[in-house]
């Protein structure tokens, strides 16, 4: 009825951000925001944090490698890069609960087009047999 054809469309703008597949995602997260600093958690990826809370020295070399990283405070810009080759709704928020509840986070829906066509792996079949034999 509202003329919706995908799950982002039903959600206000600047909540899901659609990512195409295999490319590196560079993401910049400044410090300083009330409730600083802020525990970020990525789902579906680990990531290279290239730029730490507390520097200014960006190391694309041999970055620690995470889940979560801090914001820091103001003047910080931490930065993280990931690749885009885990398909599917992946969750980024913080740590903090009642930050999540106010709404602290956002969803990276990657390579869109093969999660709608369907990617179950032949695994899933096995499951649940019976369901299987009857449908």
């Amino acid at each position: 009825m509202s003329g919706a054809r995908s799950a982002q469309d039903l959600l206000p703008a600047g909540n899901v951000y659609t990512l195409p597949r295999n490319k590196t995602v560079e993401l910049i997260i400044p410090g300083g925001s009330v409730g600083s600093p802020h525990p970020f958690h990525l789902h579906g990826h680990n990531f290279d944090v290239v730029r730490s809370a507390g520097s200014s020295v960006y190391n694309y070399l041999n970055p620690v490698r995470r889940d979560v990283v801090s914001t820091g405070y103001t003047g910080d810009n931490v930065t993280i890069r990931f690749t885009t080759n885990n398909p599917g709704p992946w969750f980024l928020h913080c740590h903090i609960d009642w930050h999540l509840d106010n709404g602290l986070a956002i969803v990276f829906a990657e390579d869109v087009g093969s999660i709608a066509k369907g990617m179950e792996p032949e695994e899933w079949k096995e499951l649940c047999p019976m369901y299987e034999a009857a449908h």
